[in-house]
């Protein structure tokens, strides 16, 4: 799906952190896409130490959400006057030039979290409902292969596969369509489409959620 996403941090960490009750210190390793990760990680250490959590407009409608794997907006969590005058908007998404964004988390088989977490550039309309099904299916997806035991065989996976089929994964983790994907490798969209499902006989996958899936949670296993 096409989102138009600005920037997305990946990271596993405990209840506390998956239902706001605490910030990502600086030994927790977050993985950081579309915006320079030093710039986004000094700024959230300096958030968390500022105690900014505690003044999170979104975080109170978070915590209440029961459902362990919850993917949200931002409009659902807070209304849009509070949002726009916080401190969180102000002095740290708006310095990464992003504003909007969608929460989510799913349970590990380590009982941690997975926090999955994508934000829009400043100005843009907030995320639709169907945007956030989207990152349900995929966080649900996340869940699933975790608690079947998928992942853990998935980097090898990948280290087989051959340097095209890694650059269409890659392009694909990172949101690009099938015709992007084409043009970025000067090959036709058919190429590509063919390519796609090559990856999902390599894989033993069956659909493009669970590739972007497991695509997404071996980067992030790769970065703990």
């Amino acid at each position: 799906a096409k989102m138009g996403v600005h920037m997305i941090a990946f990271f596993e960490g405990s209840a506390d952190m998956a239902y706001g009750r605490k910030s990502p210190g600086v030994k927790d390793d977050i993985l950081v896409y579309g915006k320079s990760a030093q710039h986004v990680l000094g700024l959230m250490h300096a958030y968390r130490n500022s105690g900014g959590i505690n003044d999170d407009p979104a975080m109170p409608a978070w915590r209440k959400i029961p459902r362990p794997l919850a993917p949200r907006a931002r409009q659902q969590l807070a209304p849009d006057r509070a949002w726009r005058h916080s401190a969180i908007v102000n002095e740290y998404f708006h310095r990464t030039e992003s504003d909007e964004m969608i929460l989510s988390r799913c349970p590990t088989v380590h009982n941690t979290y997975f926090l999955f977490n994508l934000w829009r550039p400043l100005y843009e309309k907030p995320f639709s409902k169907r945007d956030t099904q989207v990152v349900d299916l995929l966080t649900s997806e996340i869940s699933e292969l975790m608690a079947a035991g998928r992942l853990a065989s998935f980097s090898a996976s990948i280290n087989r596969l051959s340097p095209r089929l890694r650059q269409v994964l890659d392009l694909l983790r990172r949101g690009k369509t099938e015709r992007q994907i084409a043009e970025i490798l000067g090959s036709s969209t058919h190429t590509v489409h063919n390519q796609i499902h090559a990856l999902y006989r390599a894989l033993n996958i069956n659909s493009r959620s669970q590739l972007l899936a497991l695509a997404i949670q071996s980067d992030v296993d790769h970065t703990l």
